[in-house]
């Protein structure tokens, strides 16, 4: 069998293990997945009928619309090929625990799944979008029970001037931070976008993110962030927020050309004042651009690629036939593969056929075809130039496979995170796990 070197990307710690699967363990997580089954039911509708038929307990997300199955909702790195298996417990794949799945989601959100006669209607409403009237005929309605997501979390941009405060460096060097506060409703929970205003160089823009971690309250400046402050006054005791600092691989992001989308923040059009409000999408979208991970709020592997709205999946890798989705995907598998191989000691120089990476470490050559996808990764799409290519340098050759690769909606853009890579190296092709996917058929007999 070819070696595998299997790792996930990036690793949780927030997560917990119900035999050999593992539970999401954030609110965000659980989102994600929401967005992920209604993706999946595009690509597999057929079964997804069956497993909406089946479903008794349900997550409802508010803001978004949209439904998923608890079990589908609870664990991490889900996809629809997954989920089956696991429903059957195939090929020594662990069984879903629906009952630990329900507990967990109810850990998490500190509620229970209830009856929700209205969910219930939304539930109705949502299934024939779906698959059209009839989808619940002759379904025990009476044993729906429900848990809402709600919108309860607020997103909130904190802008601060380099000569009050060293925002920029604090939030590169501080686990957590404070932050003064007016009388906006700021709780614990909401997320924010640290800004800071004009520096000395021109530069203006994102140099942070965090997560409010405490209800506002007289206190004086966290000792950790003394030497950031530049002006005393601001160390005195004041009503505040202790947040803390999510990481990400891609700070600063400076308000220019390269990140046009932060000129529409209000923050960049405001003449005064130091905390606005945000939209999730907008908080979503630097998110992504900074190389943040929306499955557990850390830092990703890579920037996030950002996407369009409407997808169509099409088949077992999962790849979307909406062309833009399809390459934020691929580039998303690329830059992890890039980040990969750089921290081998290779220089990278990009391909893209018929492969993707050539690697070179002083006199070592590897070729490297690079595959995303966002299901478990059991098969991949391969054209023939590339098993050509791949059978002609068989011991130079490595498949880089990210697969699980999540998806989130948030208003109207799509954007790739997380992901588990594996490696087989040397990738030497074996014939008989190849299986021909279409035909050509000449349209005039030869004369």
């Amino acid at each position: 069998m070819t070696p595998r070197d299997e790792s996930t990307v990036p690793a949780s710690t927030s997560s917990t293990t119900t035999s050999s699967r593992s539970f999401v363990g954030t609110l965000l997580a659980i989102r994600v997945n929401v967005g992920q089954f209604n993706f999946a039911c595009n690509a597999y509708l057929y079964r997804a009928l069956s497993v909406i038929r089946q479903t008794q307990y349900w997550v409802y997300e508010e803001l978004t619309g949209l439904f998923a199955p608890s079990k589908f909702a609870a664990y991490e790195g889900m996809s629809f090929p997954q989920y089956e298996r696991s429903i059957r417990g195939e090929n020594g794949t662990a069984r879903f625990d629906g009952a630990a799945a329900r507990k967990q989601i109810e850990k998490i959100l500190r509620r229970s799944f209830v009856e929700d006669s209205g969910a219930a209607e939304l539930l109705v409403t949502w299934g024939e979008s779906l698959a059209g009237p009839g989808v619940f005929d002759r379904v025990d309605r009476s044993k729906w029970r429900f848990i809402r997501l709600g919108e309860s979390r607020k997103y909130w941009t904190f802008s601060s001037n380099p000569r009050d405060y060293r925002l920029r460096e604090a939030a590169r060097d501080l686990v957590e931070d404070t932050r003064t506060v007016d009388a906006q409703d700021i709780r614990p929970g909401d997320l924010v976008l640290l800004w800071q205003t004009r520096d000395r160089e021109g530069h203006r823009g994102v140099v942070g993110f965090g997560e409010v971690l405490t209800s506002p309250a007289v206190q004086s400046q966290a000792q950790q962030g003394e030497k950031y402050s530049v002006d005393p006054r601001f160390l005195a005791p004041m009503k505040r927020v202790r947040y803390r600092n999510l990481r990400t691989s891609n700070v600063p992001l400076w308000l220019g050309p390269e990140y046009p989308f932060l000129a529409e923040l209000p923050v960049a059009r405001a003449t005064g004042g130091s905390i606005f409000t945000l939209s999730p999408g907008r908080w979503h979208e630097a998110f992504a651009a900074a190389g943040g991970d929306p499955a557990t709020d850390r830092a990703g592997a890579g920037t996030l690629k950002k996407a369009t709205e409407d997808v169509e999946v099409s088949g077992g890798q999962g790849f979307r036939s909406e062309s833009s989705v399809r390459i934020a995907i691929e580039q998303f598998a690329v830059e992890a593969a890039c980040h990969h191989y750089e921290a081998q000691g290779y220089i990278i120089e990009k391909r893209g056929k018929p492969y993707d990476l050539k690697c070179t470490r002083g006199e070592e050559v590897l070729y490297v075809e690079v595959k995303g996808t966002i299901t478990a990764g059991d098969e991949v799409l391969l054209t023939p130039n590339e098993v050509a290519f791949a059978e002609r340098h068989a011991e130079e050759m490595e498949l880089f496979l990210l697969h699980s690769v999540q998806l989130v909606k948030s208003d109207g853009a799509v954007t790739c995170g997380g992901g588990s890579k594996e490696i087989q190296k040397p990738w030497a092709i074996e014939k008989s796990r190849l299986t021909p996917t279409g035909y050509i058929y000449t349209m005039r007999q030869p004369a």
